[in-house]
């Protein structure tokens, strides 16, 4: 059977009654079942989709990780995420429930339209995964809208509440996907009229950072590791990944990241310039320690 993926690349585009009827039903309960055995995809996209043998539900394929779940044992691959469909915290190495949600809202836009939304034949696709981090999906003008909502909500990029379950500031899963397709008017998360909405920036706590090998779950923490590191953390601002991830926390430090981007790889002194940046993304951290120099100062 051919995968979504060979059936998109021949030109077919997927009706809005097909994905509410035949594939949106199948694939969430496909998630479901691997999540509620522990099991995260890491990976889902159309290449991933196919048709059972009779046609009628959507077969998960090839998923990222493999888990003993009780008497039963998933086998299989490591295929790594596909940085289009890949969810802001997935870019940092961080996968969640709702981080497979997120592609199903990417899988969903590319099977209506033919391509995914920050789809360019010019970038990369890590460079068109920061992109998503900081841009919104820009619809085709004939996107019906009821569509558009879902998307909307399965790729929200604050998952700062994703445990409370009555927020509607949060990515949808299971259950919100479920009433969508019942035809329910679910608040969108960031748009509900009334409630209080709830940038990364203002969230509480520090979301994690991989760098170097450990997990960073304050900032504090991570400009630690950073000046310890000189090097990989020149390094991954220089790709871009904490100018990807300060977007998500902080715009205005996402900002400074994005200057120091494009000063450091022209700087001939990589290592000061890096620490400079450091110190302007974050002033009160402790990691810098005090000197007293002349008359206190």
């Amino acid at each position: 059977m051919q995968a979504l993926s060979e059936v998109v690349a021949s030109g077919v585009r997927f009706s809005e009654e097909e994905l509410r009827t035949r594939i949106i039903p199948s694939v969430i309960e496909g998630l479901r079942a691997v999540h509620e055995a522990g099991v995260l995809h890491r990976d889902l996209k159309p290449g991933n989709l196919i048709p059972d043998k009779i046609g009628e539900h959507i077969v998960l394929i090839d998923f990222g990780i493999s888990s003993d779940a009780g008497r039963n044992t998933f086998v299989v691959t490591q295929t790594g995420m596909t940085p289009f469909y890949a969810a802001p915290e997935a870019m940092q190495g961080i996968f969640h429930q709702e981080t497979d949600y997120y592609a199903l809202g990417i899988t969903i836009f590319e099977l209506f339209t033919g391509f995914t939304p920050f789809q360019n034949p010019g970038i990369s696709g890590e460079e068109a995964a920061r992109l998503a981090a900081i841009s919104k999906i820009e619809f085709p003008e004939n996107f019906p809208e009821r569509l558009k909502k879902l998307v909307l909500g399965l790729t929200y990029k604050d998952i700062s509440y994703r445990n409370e379950m009555n927020n509607p500031n949060r990515r949808w899963g299971y259950n919100e996907v479920k009433r969508w397709l019942r035809g329910e008017n679910v608040p969108v998360p960031g748009e509900t009229p009334g409630a209080e909405k709830v940038s990364p920036a203002a969230a509480p706590g520090f979301p994690p950072y991989r760098f170097n090998g450990i997990t960073c779950r304050t900032e504090n923490e991570l400009i630690r590791a950073l000046l310890a590191n000189t090097e990989p953390g020149i390094r991954d601002l220089s790709r871009g990944l904490l100018t990807h991830y300060y977007f998500t926390v902080d715009e205005r430090k996402g900002e400074l990241c994005e200057k120091a981007e494009k000063l450091i790889e022209h700087s001939n002194d990589k290592a000061r310039d890096f620490v400079d940046f450091l110190f302007r993304l974050a002033p009160d951290s402790d990691a810098f320690g005090a000197a007293v120099f002349g008359n206190r100062e």
